[in-house]
């Protein structure tokens, strides 16, 4: 493996490991059965999807989408010998167009704040599409940067900006309009701030860094300001570790 690959293989690794709780809390909120067909928006390496198709839904079936190419290279090399999961390479939108009435629950995790916003409307009428009735759509996005990228932008508010190029948050209420135009019920929805302690301030940008796949390079930038003096305004744990804050959003959405 090269140099670059073995890089962009790290990346994913690690964001996918710290978007694993947050999928686990999402899914104990869905009603389930075991003979279900679900499609998993933006896979990913398909850790989760895999997850699915073993021990939630053994009986039915989970297809599993991502149009990033080296996530779904990952994806194939650890999961291809699952039987009743799919995996594909392709947009959501692209992936759920034409598939009326197929699925009994869609979910994302992580995944719809990097969708613009035009193709997010697209996404959203195919989703509803491609449910039957009373199927549901479940999904976790973020309404805003994390706290450590907010303290990185005092330091350099131009580099940081180059995230919003490529992450495109939405507002819990915005999202609820979307969603009820399209004709989705809302069954569900949550507004959470969560906090988790890193051990040093250079893993928190190397996580951030791993969600863009290294696009923005901030743990370079962080580095580089320490190495100039430059203090950092951010929560700390009783043990003096820092804390990273998310603010995170949570939709159930029901197809009527």
């Amino acid at each position: 493996m090269d140099g670059s690959r073995e890089n962009a293989t790290e990346y994913l690794k690690r964001s996918a490991n710290y978007q694993l709780k947050f999928f686990e809390k999402l899914i104990v909120k869905i009603p389930f059965k075991d003979t279900y067909h679900v499609f998993d928006l933006g896979c990913g390496t398909a850790a989760m999807s895999a997850r699915m198709a073993k021990e939630i839904v053994p009986n039915g079936q989970v297809t599993a989408c991502d149009p990033e190419e080296n996530r779904i290279r990952l994806a194939m090399e650890n999961f291809s010998d699952i039987p009743n999961l799919n995996i594909i390479h392709a947009t959501g939108s692209a992936a759920l167009k034409d598939k009326d009435d197929l699925y009994d629950v869609i979910v994302s995790n992580f995944v719809l704040h990097w969708i613009k916003e035009d193709e997010l409307r697209k996404t959203m009428v195919n989703m509803f599409n491609a449910l039957k009735s009373g199927g549901i759509a479940a999904h976790n996005f973020l309404e805003d940067i994390s706290s450590s990228c907010h303290s990185l932008r005092k330091i350099d508010e131009k580099k940081v900006n180059e995230l919003f190029e490529i992450v495109h948050l939405i507002k819990k209420e915005k999202f609820e309009e979307l969603a009820s135009k399209v004709g989705f019920i809302t069954e569900y929805s949550e507004r959470c701030t969560s906090r988790t302690e890193f051990d040093t301030m250079g893993d928190i940008f190397r996580l951030v860094d791993a969600s863009t796949h290294g696009l923005i390079g901030l743990e370079k930038l962080y580095n580089d300001a320490v190495s100039k003096g430059m203090q950092f305004d951010i929560d700390v744990s009783d043990a003096g570790k820092p804390i990273e804050e998310i603010k995170l959003v949570t939709f159930i959405l029901k197809k009527p």
